[in-house]
């Protein structure tokens, strides 16, 4: 597959905390809301729209996208992906029009080339969302996991951020601060399933669907390594 090699480069303007991403012939300007400078990813390719759509609706670190090759994006045909973004709405995915086959397996991996192994359940397509083993993920991203079974609650833990989920309810708790998911977690073959957006968002990781690969990419720093069994 076609990737493309997209750079995070912080750059001083009068501006705070702004940002520029390369894309191919093509440099989009941005401004962050608190000047998180990001590694440099591969991730597959995308066309420019594509580009913006992901900056727009997934990289929840972006307050506005002001230009694409020093014009204003007001300016533009790409308009609609101007002015700010409000980081506490969240807005819906874009539309993935892809026709899902179910016998195609879902692959979920790390922006650093590991690939995660789901050994008895794997990853499924619910409700327009993927859902991963809980267990899995959270041994993935080293997290400690604590089973309530009289409350049916999920505790995990990973340095200073602690995460709670219940069984059938889509309410999350981060540090003690509620969040609401698009899906509750359910029990399929004994195992909790969860949707790898939230519980990776939580963790602070953003993540990519490609829906023509059927894939995952959870973005992590170069020299992450996931724990138990991956490639």
């Amino acid at each position: 597959m076609k990737k493309v090699l997209i750079s995070f480069l912080f750059v001083v303007f009068l501006l705070p905390a702004t940002m520029v991403w390369a894309w191919e012939d093509h440099i989009i300007l941005g401004r962050t809301y608190d000047g998180e400078v990001d590694t440099t990813h591969t991730i597959p390719g995308y066309t420019l729209e594509q580009m913006l759509k992901f900056l727009y609706y997934e990289a929840s670190n972006v307050e506005e996208i002001l230009a694409i090759d020093g014009v204003p994006i007001s300016k533009t045909a790409w308009k609609k992906y101007g002015g700010k973004i409000n980081p506490k709405v969240k807005k819906p995915d874009p539309i993935d029009t892809t026709p899902r086959d179910p016998s195609i397996p879902i692959e979920v991996s790390f922006s650093n080339g590991h690939v995660l192994f789901f050994l008895d359940q794997k990853p499924v397509m619910y409700k327009n969302r993927v859902m991963v083993p809980l267990r899995r993920l959270a041994e993935a991203f080293r997290a400690n996991l604590e089973w309530d079974g009289r409350e049916q609650k999920i505790t995990l833990q990973r340095d200073n951020t602690t995460i709670i989920v219940k069984i059938g309810s889509n309410k999350m708790i981060i540090n003690g601060e509620e969040k609401t998911m698009d899906v509750a977690p359910y029990i399929l073959n004994k195992r909790t399933m969860v949707p790898v957006r939230f519980i990776s968002e939580a963790f602070g990781h953003k993540i990519y669907w490609d829906g023509n690969a059927m894939a995952v990419i959870i973005y992590v720093d170069t020299d992450f390594e996931p724990g138990g069994y991956s490639q």
